[in-house]
């Protein structure tokens, strides 16, 4: 299992470009296996630009489609990967400290999303 930061970081066929503490790569997907694991230890945002993943954790699983966003928070997943159409998308990853001041300095992003949901709203079985 690769770090996807460092893999993405050290090869010189991913194009990038790094902006503060941030790294915005382009990613096509050369895995020739339909399930693989891959693991980072920065969260980051990857907007598919054409084809289509499943990321799986222990608790979920997403589905992204090319023009849809997903932010994947640090740590393992195990990835689906499609044949149907080639893969690419636009990954920018995030350290901690990253959010944390821009958290800091924009305090009220989020404010309005404190409501608390009751837990017995939610119907587990309906989780996927």
């Amino acid at each position: 299992m690769g770090n996807g930061y460092d893999t993405a970081k050290s090869n010189p066929t991913f194009k990038k470009i790094e902006v503060s503490s941030l790294m915005f790569s382009e990613y096509r997907c050369m895995e020739e296996k339909s399930i693989f694991t891959a693991w980072s230890h920065l969260n980051y945002f990857i907007y598919i630009l054409e084809g289509k993943k499943k990321w799986r954790t222990l608790e979920h699983s997403y589905m992204a489609h090319a023009n849809e966003v997903l932010f994947v928070k640090k740590g393992a997943n195990v990835i689906h990967k499609f044949f149907d159409s080639d893969f690419c998308a636009m990954v920018i990853f995030i350290p901690d400290d990253y959010i944390k001041d821009f958290i800091s300095q924009k305090p009220d992003i989020g404010s309005s999303l404190k409501t608390k949901i009751p837990s017995d709203s939610v119907d587990p079985s309906k989780i996927r």
